[in-house]
């Protein structure tokens, strides 16, 4: 995979990009009102700028539609094409928390306040349900329509499609930094859920929230995991990504320049991740090694164009 130009991300992320079907990423800045489209091959498709800081996780659906919620405390849909579709209010601040879509085009998103808020494919509010807890980064859909969030007092939620409160499964630790209430659910394509903790755990459970297993990482777990199709585990903790296996066994850990957020996983194994103020990482799933680094590449180039160029003058002379 060729490296991405370094004008690409050149940007602050605290939150996951998302990834479309046609392999383009979006991504949102947290130092400003700027939302992007970046292309395959790491240029700049557009912009979508409105003013607020975003530090919620986009996700799209299969139109490509984006949707994030902004400091600004509206919940945005942006077209494939860069254009709004429609922004509703959600009353307060949405920060490091993000949405999930289901199967009828509902969203749900969690707020500072503690809903969960239900949001129709048109943008109006469906319903909305106080957890009496922090909620967490994002929910989770299960395969049938049950909404799994997780809380700052240790425990996940499992919250049925029409807002009843169904389970609950609660950890040894917060499974959330308040107020940054960053640990959410990943759920695997047998239905079981992968979930970390700040007491650096991570946690296999049973669709019905019964535990199968917990291992013990290098750190406090602060995003979603990934999942792959043949069932590895991609987990960051604090400047590190792990790999795990589905028993819980580490193949093999990853340093990063500084805290990692994410991962997300593409069509081709490719593990791709967000570094604090470093931009965004690719990383290969099986060898464990970088691909790519948007932002460190330009600047090497740089480098490396100014060294010859000093060169040649030298010569010169």
């Amino acid at each position: 995979m060729d490296p991405w130009g370094p004008n690409a991300t050149t940007f602050n992320v605290e939150s996951t990009p998302a990834l479309r079907t046609d392999g383009s990423i979006c991504i949102g800045c947290a130092s400003d009102g700027r939302f992007f489209s970046i292309l395959p091959n790491g240029t700049e498709e557009w912009i979508f700028i409105y003013g607020a800081g975003i530090t919620s996780s986009p996700v799209v659906d299969r139109n490509g539609t984006a949707y994030f919620g902004s400091q600004d405390g509206y919940l945005y849909s942006i077209l494939r094409n860069g254009s709004l579709n429609w922004k509703i209010n959600i009353g307060v601040t949405i920060d490091h928390t993000s949405p999930a879509l289901d199967s009828e085009g509902r969203v749900y998103i969690c707020s500072n306040d503690g809903y969960l808020n239900t949001i129709l494919s048109n943008g109006s509010l469906y319903w909305k349900l106080f957890l009496g807890e922090d909620p967490s980064l994002n929910p989770a859909i299960m395969s049938d329509g049950s909404i799994l969030v997780s809380a700052s007092q240790r425990s996940l939620f499992a919250v049925s499609k029409d807002g009843r409160t169904d389970w609950s499964f609660v950890t040894g630790q917060p499974l959330v930094n308040s107020p940054l209430r960053m640990a959410a659910p990943s759920i695997a394509a047998n239905g079981t859920i992968v979930l970390g903790g700040l007491d650096g755990q991570v946690y296999l459970l049973r669709p019905n929230g019964s535990m199968i297993w917990s291992r013990s990482i290098g750190g406090p777990v602060e995003y979603s995991p990934a999942l792959s199709a043949d069932g590895l585990i991609f987990v960051g903790a604090l400047d590190r990504l792990y790999c795990l296996d589905s028993n819980g066994n580490e193949k093999w850990n990853v340093q990063l320049p500084a805290k990692v957020f994410g991962p997300i996983i593409g069509p081709d194994g490719t593990i791709y991740l967000s570094v604090l103020n470093k931009g965004l990482y690719a990383i290969g799933a099986q060898e464990s090694f970088i691909l790519f680094t948007s932002l460190i590449i330009g600047i090497v180039a740089v480098i490396v164009v100014f060294l010859l160029l000093l060169v040649i003058s030298r010569r010169k002379k």
